[in-house]
Protein backbone atom coordinates (compact mmCIF):
# COMPACT_ATOMS: atom_id res chain seq x y z
CA UNK A 1 0.00 0.00 0.00
CA UNK A 2 1.60 3.61 -1.06
CA UNK A 3 1.90 5.65 1.91
CA UNK A 4 0.10 9.17 1.67
CA UNK A 5 0.77 11.06 4.60
CA UNK A 6 3.87 12.63 5.74
CA UNK A 7 4.83 11.15 9.18
CA UNK A 8 8.42 12.25 10.48
CA UNK A 9 9.41 8.33 10.11
CA UNK A 10 8.40 8.86 6.46
CA UNK A 11 9.97 12.09 5.49
CA UNK A 12 13.44 12.26 3.69
CA UNK A 13 15.88 12.28 6.05
CA UNK A 14 16.45 15.31 8.40
CA UNK A 15 19.59 16.58 6.09
CA UNK A 16 18.19 16.30 2.70
CA UNK A 17 14.93 18.14 3.96
CA UNK A 18 17.34 21.09 5.31
CA UNK A 19 19.22 21.02 2.12
CA UNK A 20 15.68 21.38 0.13
CA UNK A 21 14.79 23.83 2.24
CA UNK A 22 17.72 25.97 1.74
CA UNK A 23 17.70 25.51 -2.28
CA UNK A 24 13.89 26.57 -1.48
CA UNK A 25 15.20 30.04 0.49
CA UNK A 26 18.24 30.59 -2.04
CA UNK A 27 15.78 30.54 -4.84
CA UNK A 28 13.37 32.89 -2.84
CA UNK A 29 16.20 35.21 -2.25
CA UNK A 30 17.33 35.26 -5.80
CA UNK A 31 14.02 35.88 -7.29
CA UNK A 32 13.53 38.80 -4.43
CA UNK A 33 16.66 40.22 -5.65
CA UNK A 34 15.62 39.79 -9.33
CA UNK A 35 12.75 41.72 -8.74
CA UNK A 36 14.02 44.62 -6.75
CA UNK A 37 16.36 45.05 -9.68
CA UNK A 38 13.67 44.32 -12.66
CA UNK A 39 11.64 47.29 -10.94
CA UNK A 40 14.47 49.61 -10.21
CA UNK A 41 15.48 49.07 -14.14
CA UNK A 42 12.01 49.77 -15.19
CA UNK A 43 11.80 52.89 -13.47
CA UNK A 44 15.16 54.47 -13.89
CA UNK A 45 15.20 53.53 -18.15
CA UNK A 46 11.84 53.75 -18.65
CA UNK A 47 12.81 55.56 -22.30
CA UNK A 48 14.01 53.15 -23.53
CA UNK A 49 14.62 48.86 -24.48
CA UNK A 50 16.46 48.20 -21.42
CA UNK A 51 13.58 49.34 -19.22
CA UNK A 52 11.20 47.76 -21.37
CA UNK A 53 11.93 44.50 -21.08
CA UNK A 54 12.92 44.82 -17.53
CA UNK A 55 8.81 45.64 -17.00
CA UNK A 56 8.06 43.06 -19.20
CA UNK A 57 10.25 40.21 -17.07
CA UNK A 58 8.80 41.63 -13.93
CA UNK A 59 5.24 40.21 -13.36
CA UNK A 60 7.40 37.20 -14.14
CA UNK A 61 9.98 37.67 -10.95
CA UNK A 62 6.97 38.85 -8.90
CA UNK A 63 4.80 35.56 -9.60
CA UNK A 64 8.32 33.33 -9.06
CA UNK A 65 8.90 34.83 -5.87
CA UNK A 66 5.19 33.89 -4.50
CA UNK A 67 5.39 30.19 -5.98
CA UNK A 68 9.23 29.82 -4.47
CA UNK A 69 8.60 31.48 -1.18
CA UNK A 70 5.07 31.75 -0.51
CA UNK A 71 3.55 28.44 -2.08
CA UNK A 72 6.15 26.34 -0.07
CA UNK A 73 5.61 28.24 3.11
CA UNK A 74 1.73 27.56 2.99
CA UNK A 75 2.59 24.10 3.47
CA UNK A 76 5.15 24.38 6.06
CA UNK A 77 8.12 23.20 2.79
CA UNK A 78 10.09 27.06 3.04
CA UNK A 79 12.03 26.21 6.35
CA UNK A 80 11.68 24.83 9.94
CA UNK A 81 9.35 26.22 12.00
CA UNK A 82 5.98 28.02 12.00
CA UNK A 83 7.46 31.76 12.32
CA UNK A 84 10.06 31.01 9.67
CA UNK A 85 7.21 29.88 7.27
CA UNK A 86 5.12 33.03 8.46
CA UNK A 87 7.94 35.18 6.91
CA UNK A 88 7.89 33.25 3.17
CA UNK A 89 4.21 33.40 3.52
CA UNK A 90 4.76 37.59 2.74
CA UNK A 91 5.95 36.79 -0.77
CA UNK A 92 2.24 35.84 -1.35
CA UNK A 93 1.56 39.55 -0.09
CA UNK A 94 3.67 41.17 -2.34
CA UNK A 95 1.09 40.63 -5.03
CA UNK A 96 -1.59 42.32 -2.79
CA UNK A 97 -3.13 38.95 -2.31
CA UNK A 98 -3.70 37.89 1.29
CA UNK A 99 -1.14 35.85 1.95
CA UNK A 100 -3.08 34.26 4.88
CA UNK A 101 -6.30 33.37 3.26
CA UNK A 102 -4.19 32.31 0.22
CA UNK A 103 -3.18 29.64 2.61
CA UNK A 104 -6.57 28.72 3.89
CA UNK A 105 -8.44 28.56 0.39
CA UNK A 106 -5.44 26.76 -0.81
CA UNK A 107 -5.45 23.74 1.92
CA UNK A 108 -8.97 23.56 1.14
CA UNK A 109 -8.18 22.76 -2.35
CA UNK A 110 -5.33 20.59 -1.09
CA UNK A 111 -8.45 18.55 1.22
CA UNK A 112 -10.67 18.55 -1.46
CA UNK A 113 -9.39 18.74 -4.88
CA UNK A 114 -12.28 19.17 -7.71
CA UNK A 115 -14.74 18.84 -5.24
CA UNK A 116 -17.83 21.70 -6.54
CA UNK A 117 -18.70 21.98 -2.82
CA UNK A 118 -15.50 22.74 -0.95
CA UNK A 119 -12.86 23.26 -3.37
CA UNK A 120 -12.48 27.19 -3.85
CA UNK A 121 -10.46 27.30 -6.90
CA UNK A 122 -13.47 26.03 -8.45
CA UNK A 123 -14.94 29.18 -8.84
CA UNK A 124 -15.18 31.48 -11.40
CA UNK A 125 -16.29 33.67 -10.42
CA UNK A 126 -19.66 33.61 -12.41
CA UNK A 127 -17.50 34.31 -15.27
CA UNK A 128 -16.03 30.76 -16.12
CA UNK A 129 -17.74 27.51 -15.65
CA UNK A 130 -15.33 25.40 -14.25
CA UNK A 131 -17.30 22.60 -13.00
CA UNK A 132 -16.94 19.30 -15.22
CA UNK A 133 -20.01 19.72 -18.22
CA UNK A 134 -21.43 22.93 -20.34
CA UNK A 135 -24.97 23.35 -19.78
CA UNK A 136 -24.11 25.09 -23.12
CA UNK A 137 -22.75 24.71 -25.97
CA UNK A 138 -22.37 27.89 -26.94
CA UNK A 139 -21.48 29.09 -23.20
CA UNK A 140 -18.30 26.43 -23.62
CA UNK A 141 -16.80 27.53 -26.54
CA UNK A 142 -17.62 31.33 -25.62
CA UNK A 143 -15.64 30.90 -22.30
CA UNK A 144 -12.89 28.67 -24.27
CA UNK A 145 -12.42 32.23 -26.52
CA UNK A 146 -12.10 35.00 -23.69
CA UNK A 147 -10.54 32.53 -20.83
CA UNK A 148 -7.02 34.17 -21.34
CA UNK A 149 -8.94 37.74 -20.42
CA UNK A 150 -10.89 36.45 -17.28
CA UNK A 151 -7.28 35.15 -16.65
CA UNK A 152 -5.77 38.92 -16.69
CA UNK A 153 -8.60 39.45 -14.63
CA UNK A 154 -7.84 37.08 -11.54
CA UNK A 155 -5.38 39.31 -9.40
CA UNK A 156 -8.37 41.73 -9.53
CA UNK A 157 -10.44 38.55 -7.96
CA UNK A 158 -8.17 37.82 -5.56
CA UNK A 159 -7.80 41.14 -4.22
CA UNK A 160 -11.53 42.18 -4.24
CA UNK A 161 -14.08 39.04 -4.86
CA UNK A 162 -12.46 36.74 -2.51
CA UNK A 163 -11.77 39.20 0.09
CA UNK A 164 -15.66 40.22 0.64
CA UNK A 165 -16.42 36.80 -0.05
CA UNK A 166 -14.06 34.72 2.23
CA UNK A 167 -13.88 37.13 5.02
CA UNK A 168 -17.40 38.91 4.96
CA UNK A 169 -18.86 35.52 4.56
CA UNK A 170 -16.89 33.69 7.56
CA UNK A 171 -16.19 30.89 5.61
CA UNK A 172 -13.39 29.47 3.51
CA UNK A 173 -14.38 26.07 1.86
CA UNK A 174 -15.32 23.91 5.08
CA UNK A 175 -14.00 25.91 7.17
CA UNK A 176 -15.65 28.70 9.10
CA UNK A 177 -13.62 31.46 10.46
CA UNK A 178 -13.92 32.74 13.53
CA UNK A 179 -14.39 36.87 14.91
CA UNK A 180 -10.76 37.59 15.35
CA UNK A 181 -9.89 35.39 12.08
CA UNK A 182 -11.80 37.55 10.31
CA UNK A 183 -11.03 40.66 12.13
CA UNK A 184 -6.80 39.58 11.60
CA UNK A 185 -7.81 38.90 7.94
CA UNK A 186 -9.27 42.17 6.66
CA UNK A 187 -6.46 43.92 8.60
CA UNK A 188 -3.73 42.36 6.70
CA UNK A 189 -5.99 42.72 3.26
CA UNK A 190 -5.68 46.17 4.08
CA UNK A 191 -2.38 46.11 4.77
CA UNK A 192 -0.55 43.99 2.23
CA UNK A 193 -2.68 45.77 -1.09
CA UNK A 194 -1.50 49.54 0.12
CA UNK A 195 1.77 48.16 -0.12
CA UNK A 196 0.91 46.90 -3.40
CA UNK A 197 -0.93 49.75 -4.95
CA UNK A 198 1.90 51.81 -3.71
CA UNK A 199 5.11 49.51 -5.12
CA UNK A 200 2.78 48.81 -8.28
CA UNK A 201 0.83 52.11 -9.00
CA UNK A 202 2.00 55.17 -6.35
CA UNK A 203 5.71 55.21 -7.33
CA UNK A 204 5.51 54.59 -10.75
CA UNK A 205 3.07 57.75 -10.88
CA UNK A 206 5.80 60.03 -9.04
CA UNK A 207 8.38 59.14 -11.02
CA UNK A 208 6.90 58.33 -14.41
CA UNK A 209 4.77 59.97 -17.23
CA UNK A 210 1.08 59.21 -16.45
CA UNK A 211 -0.18 57.19 -19.25
CA UNK A 212 3.34 55.03 -18.85
CA UNK A 213 2.59 54.11 -14.81
CA UNK A 214 -0.90 53.34 -15.77
CA UNK A 215 0.11 51.51 -18.77
CA UNK A 216 2.60 49.63 -16.69
CA UNK A 217 0.23 48.86 -13.87
CA UNK A 218 -2.57 47.42 -15.71
CA UNK A 219 0.10 45.17 -17.48
CA UNK A 220 1.99 44.08 -14.23
CA UNK A 221 -1.98 43.57 -12.69
CA UNK A 222 -2.68 40.91 -16.08
CA UNK A 223 0.40 39.46 -16.20
CA UNK A 224 0.08 38.24 -12.95
CA UNK A 225 -3.23 37.17 -13.32
CA UNK A 226 -2.13 35.38 -16.76
CA UNK A 227 0.79 33.50 -14.69
CA UNK A 228 -1.14 32.21 -12.09
CA UNK A 229 -4.17 31.16 -13.82
CA UNK A 230 -1.86 29.24 -16.74
CA UNK A 231 -0.50 27.36 -14.03
CA UNK A 232 -2.70 25.86 -11.77
CA UNK A 233 -5.88 25.96 -14.07
CA UNK A 234 -4.15 23.16 -16.37
CA UNK A 235 -3.47 20.83 -13.57
CA UNK A 236 -7.31 20.97 -12.46
CA UNK A 237 -9.36 21.64 -15.10
CA UNK A 238 -8.98 19.14 -17.98
CA UNK A 239 -10.84 16.22 -19.46
CA UNK A 240 -8.33 13.62 -17.93
CA UNK A 241 -8.64 14.15 -14.38
CA UNK A 242 -12.03 13.38 -12.24
CA UNK A 243 -14.21 15.83 -11.65
CA UNK A 244 -16.88 15.51 -8.20
CA UNK A 245 -14.38 13.69 -6.09
CA UNK A 246 -16.06 12.59 -2.89
CA UNK A 247 -15.34 13.78 -0.07
CA UNK A 248 -11.63 12.29 1.18
CA UNK A 249 -10.90 10.51 4.43
CA UNK A 250 -6.91 10.35 4.97
CA UNK A 251 -5.78 7.22 4.30
CA UNK A 252 -7.69 4.45 1.98
CA UNK A 253 -8.86 6.77 -0.34
CA UNK A 254 -6.91 10.23 0.02
CA UNK A 255 -3.98 8.67 -2.71
CA UNK A 256 -6.79 7.74 -5.34
CA UNK A 257 -8.32 11.09 -5.61
CA UNK A 258 -5.59 13.50 -4.95
CA UNK A 259 -3.73 11.06 -7.94
CA UNK A 260 -7.10 11.12 -10.06
CA UNK A 261 -8.18 14.91 -9.24
CA UNK A 262 -4.46 16.16 -10.58
CA UNK A 263 -2.12 16.10 -13.77
CA UNK A 264 1.23 17.00 -14.06
CA UNK A 265 2.75 18.36 -17.32
CA UNK A 266 6.44 19.52 -18.53
CA UNK A 267 8.24 17.27 -15.88
CA UNK A 268 11.24 16.78 -17.84
CA UNK A 269 12.61 19.97 -17.64
CA UNK A 270 14.20 20.80 -14.75
CA UNK A 271 14.45 24.70 -15.57
CA UNK A 272 10.45 24.94 -15.89
CA UNK A 273 10.39 22.71 -12.73
CA UNK A 274 12.41 25.54 -11.07
CA UNK A 275 10.98 28.46 -11.34
CA UNK A 276 7.23 26.94 -11.28
CA UNK A 277 8.65 25.91 -7.72
CA UNK A 278 7.56 22.35 -8.60
CA UNK A 279 4.13 23.13 -9.38
CA UNK A 280 4.18 21.08 -12.71
CA UNK A 281 4.40 18.22 -10.60
CA UNK A 282 1.07 18.39 -9.17
CA UNK A 283 0.52 14.85 -8.75
CA UNK A 284 3.54 14.74 -6.60
CA UNK A 285 3.14 17.87 -4.75
CA UNK A 286 -1.05 16.57 -4.10
CA UNK A 287 0.96 13.66 -2.54
CA UNK A 288 3.69 15.10 -0.59
CA UNK A 289 2.51 18.49 0.14
CA UNK A 290 5.07 19.31 3.33
CA UNK A 291 7.51 18.15 1.54
CA UNK A 292 9.84 21.08 -0.54
CA UNK A 293 9.91 21.01 -4.34
CA UNK A 294 13.46 20.12 -4.76
CA UNK A 295 12.74 16.67 -3.54
CA UNK A 296 9.15 16.06 -5.23
CA UNK A 297 11.27 14.47 -8.17
CA UNK A 298 12.25 11.84 -6.31
CA UNK A 299 8.73 11.05 -5.83
CA UNK A 300 7.70 10.07 -8.98
CA UNK A 301 8.61 6.73 -9.50
CA UNK A 302 7.04 5.67 -5.87
CA UNK A 303 4.15 7.21 -7.20
CA UNK A 304 3.83 5.98 -10.60
CA UNK A 305 4.13 2.34 -9.27
CA UNK A 306 1.96 2.95 -6.60
CA UNK A 307 -0.73 3.97 -9.31
CA UNK A 308 0.10 1.28 -11.97
CA UNK A 309 -1.08 -0.79 -8.63
CA UNK A 310 -4.51 0.54 -9.58
CA UNK A 311 -4.36 2.69 -6.18
CA UNK A 312 -4.72 5.85 -8.43
CA UNK A 313 -4.23 6.91 -12.26
CA UNK A 314 -0.94 8.93 -13.11
CA UNK A 315 -1.82 11.50 -15.02
CA UNK A 316 0.88 13.96 -17.00
CA UNK A 317 1.12 15.93 -20.19
CA UNK A 318 3.94 15.96 -22.05
CA UNK A 319 4.29 19.37 -22.78
CA UNK A 320 2.69 22.70 -21.40
CA UNK A 321 1.36 23.27 -25.32
CA UNK A 322 -0.70 19.71 -24.73
CA UNK A 323 -1.68 20.36 -21.27
CA UNK A 324 -3.28 23.88 -22.25
CA UNK A 325 -5.00 22.37 -25.46
CA UNK A 326 -6.53 20.10 -23.31
CA UNK A 327 -7.29 23.22 -20.92
CA UNK A 328 -9.46 24.62 -23.66
CA UNK A 329 -11.19 21.55 -24.60
CA UNK A 330 -12.40 21.27 -21.00
CA UNK A 331 -13.82 24.75 -20.88
CA UNK A 332 -15.42 24.01 -24.41
CA UNK A 333 -16.59 20.51 -23.66
CA UNK A 334 -16.19 20.48 -19.85
CA UNK A 335 -14.94 16.46 -18.69
CA UNK A 336 -17.68 14.51 -19.07
CA UNK A 337 -18.68 14.92 -22.85
CA UNK A 338 -14.88 15.57 -23.53
CA UNK A 339 -13.34 12.18 -22.23
CA UNK A 340 -15.69 10.28 -24.40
Amino acid sequence: MMKTADPPGDRPQEEALERARRQVQLGSALLFAGSVLLYCTALANHDNLLGAAALLLLPFAVIGLAMHAGHNAVHGAFAQGTRANDVGLYAIDWTGVNGRLWQLRHLEHHKYPNNPQFDPDLDGGGVLDLGPSRTSPLRGFAQACYCLLAYALVVFKLHVNDDLRFIVGGRVGSKDLTGRQRAGLALRSVIGKTVFVAWALVLPLALLPTGLALAAFAYNYAAMGLILSLIFQVAHCNTRVEHETPLPVRGGDFFRIQTCATANFRVKSKLVSWYLAGLNLQVEHHIHPSVPHPLLRNKREEIRQACDGKQGRYIEYASYLEAFRDHLKFLYKGAARAAR
